[in-house]
């Protein structure tokens, strides 16, 4: 009788120091394997500034931005054969300026995510931090460039001041968004 209750002893000892958040947060979140060193995984698409589908079809929301409004389409138009006349405008809008950047920056690329206190929001979209294979940081960089306001949504605050940083350098450099 003596060894049950030392077994349950230490089996809630065991709980105790091991938080239940992280074995929460995994269950959550099959995608990334906490064991791994480190999971690449290729983006197939840009959705947003601050939204990307990854090969598997898992949408991510990057954490700490606000997305500009996706560029809207155009009307196309065509001539008698029912041929697209294409129509040149020399000047890109800044929500087109920014879906091309976010594109040309992700789109192809193997990442690394990182996840906060909070994996999914609302919608069940993943929230994440992500990373380039070049160390470059994705949330960071968007932000620096002017192409998505900050945002910030606790628990989810680990590179708080990092993100903030670069918006307020994007803010006083007059970088997209803060542009006259």
């Amino acid at each position: 009788m003596k060894k049950n209750n030392i077994l349950t002893i230490v089996f809630i000892t065991v709980l105790s120091i091991v938080p239940l958040a992280a074995f929460a947060q995994e269950s959550l979140n099959p995608l990334i394997e906490k064991s791994a060193p480190v999971q690449w995984l290729k983006v197939d698409r840009v959705r947003s500034t601050d939204t990307l589908v990854l090969d598997n079809g898992q949408k991510v929301q990057l954490i700490g931005l606000n997305a500009i409004d996706v560029p809207q389409r155009k009307d196309v138009k065509r001539n008698s054969y029912n041929i697209i006349i294409e129509e040149v405008d020399p000047v890109a809008t800044l929500e087109e300026q920014g879906m091309d950047f976010v594109n040309s920056l992700l789109t192809g690329e193997k990442v690394r995510i990182e996840l906060d206190a909070q994996t999914r929001n609302d919608d069940g979209i993943m929230l994440a931090y992500v990373f380039l294979e070049d160390g470059t940081f994705v949330n960071e960089k968007i932000l620096s460039e002017g192409y998505a306001a900050f945002k910030t949504i606790p628990p989810n605050t680990k590179y708080e001041d990092v993100l903030r940083r670069a918006y307020q350098q994007a803010r006083s450099e007059k970088r997209g968004i803060h542009g006259e």
